[in-house]
């Protein structure tokens, strides 16, 4: 009688470390899903963002002065680029856990950028090259350091 005792005793304490090890790895999995959907996904969106306005930065100056066929060519190359922009801030809001206002103050700044960079579209059509430069040093560059740190 002892043995069985002591074998239920076993059975119960297997029983119970088993429950507690599963409750543990599907907490470890449930903390792992979290990040990946959340820190990493919004980290990855951000930094997306981030490489997508320095490219804009490098080569917005150049193809504003590039000769598209159309006026409406130009608008729907700096669009994609916007709606890419926009998409990720979009996830961002979804995913990210710190407060809404950083998101607001992100969505703000692209905005501004992308207001900035369409009135930098008309300003090009009717300037020369120096000119769009200047005025991108000017009125654009500085909008796109901005959304690129909030």
């Amino acid at each position: 009688m002892k043995l069985s005792k002591v074998s239920l005793l076993i059975c119960i304490a297997a029983f119970i470390f088993s429950g507690i090890s599963i409750s543990i790895s599907y907490g470890m999995n449930k903390n792992a899903q979290r990040m990946y959907e959340h820190p990493y996904t919004v980290s990855n969106n951000a930094r997306a963002m981030r490489s997508r306005l320095w490219d804009m930065k490098s080569f917005s100056g150049i193809l504003l002065t590039h000769d598209f066929q159309s006026k409406t060519d130009k608008e729907s190359f700096f669009r994609a680029r916007y709606d890419m922009q926009n998409e990720a801030i979009d996830t961002i809001r979804e995913l990210y856990l710190g407060p809404a206002s950083d998101v607001d103050a992100l969505r703000s700044a692209m905005d501004t950028l992308i207001t900035v960079q369409t009135k930098a579209c008309s300003y090009a059509d009717d300037h020369s090259a120096d000119e769009i430069q200047n005025y991108m040093d000017m009125n654009v560059y500085p909008s796109m350091t901005k959304s690129a740190t909030a």
